[in-house]
């Protein structure tokens, strides 16, 4: 069942990327080793993440820079799949130059919205009003499939100390929240220039790109494919964000914390307006499983640290 699934996922995954992968030398590989040759970057895990759009194809360096996830966190052999094809969907969604004008003029729209979502703090349904209507992707929405950024404008809300403020209750503590909130617009905009926008956007998001993201926002971030022990590695974690399918093909990100203090796991963006509470999250998936709902499967998880 897992074999089948990591198949028909790998198919939607590539749908939108082969003018990419139909050239012999791609374009943005001839541009990407120019740009690599004239500015002395070193192909490793150390090199910047973020180019300038002035060079439209340098976006290939966050592919070819990020070698580290070569290696992360991997489980088994079906985990080692599951890694390729995400990697392979990372070269296949990387945009043309006429779509990172589209990527450009969808960025402005979602920059309009930013600010009511900043100043609220938290999201956690992502079907409300403004964060529902970003457009992510050619035809993709926050709505239906803007859970992947969203889960991660919510991880370093709480890493900025965001947990400690209430912006929803305190008009006065808005402003707060504004400061320390990750701008939604900016996180959709780097996924969508680095490849990490699956089937131009109806497919979500990649996690090996949210990584890239997390790691250059000054994070220490790990991914792991088909994760197992997940209540240990979220507990060594200060945030996490899981990656899981449920029904059918219904795949989803939520942020996940551990507090010390109540030792239990807060999930946010699973389901309604709040933060919903476990006490294990192992458990939480085999619940479900147990129930009849056979189709629960961990597939990815994402742990974020800050840096000592």
């Amino acid at each position: 069942m897992k074999k089948r699934f990591v198949f028909f996922l790998l198919v939607i995954l590539l749908v939108s990327g082969f003018h990419n992968l139909g050239r012999a030398t791609p374009n943005w590989v001839i541009h990407a080793e120019e740009y690599f040759e004239a500015n002395d970057v070193a192909i490793t895990d150390k090199a910047p993440l973020r180019v300038d759009l002035e060079f439209p194809y340098g976006i290939t360096q966050v592919l070819a820079a990020r070698l580290q996830n070569l290696t992360d966190g991997l489980t088994d052999a079906t985990g080692l799949v599951a890694m390729r094809m995400f990697q392979i969907a990372h070269i296949a969604n990387l945009p043309s130059l006429a779509d990172l004008r589209l990527v450009e003029s969808r960025y402005s729209d979602n920059l309009s919205s930013s600010d009511e979502i900043m100043e609220r703090g938290f999201v956690h349904n992502q079907w409300n009003a403004p964060f529902s209507d970003f457009a992510l992707g050619k035809f993709g929405t926050g709505r239906n499939n803007g859970c992947g950024p969203l889960a991660v404008y919510n991880a370093l809300f709480y890493l900025r100390g965001g947990h400690l403020i209430y912006p929803n209750t305190y008009e006065s503590e808005r402003n707060v929240a504004k400061e320390i909130a990750e701008n939604p617009a900016s996180i959709i905009h780097f996924l969508e220039i680095s490849g990490g926008v699956n089937a131009f956007g109806v497919a979500g998001t990649n996690p090996l790109v949210l990584t890239d993201y997390l790691r250059d926002a000054g994070y220490i971030a790990q991914v792991s494919y088909l994760p197992r022990n997940l209540d240990y590695q979220i507990r060594e974690s200060n945030v996490s964000i899981f990656l899981y399918r449920g029904d059918r093909f219904y795949i989803h990100y939520v942020m996940i914390r551990f507090s010390g203090e109540t030792e239990r796991f807060y999930i946010y963006n699973w389901r309604g307006n709040v933060s919903h509470v476990r006490d294990s999250i192992d458990s939480w998936i085999a619940e479900y499983n147990e129930a009849g709902q056979q189709n629960y499967m961990p597939l990815a998880l994402i742990t974020i640290s800050n840096i000592i």
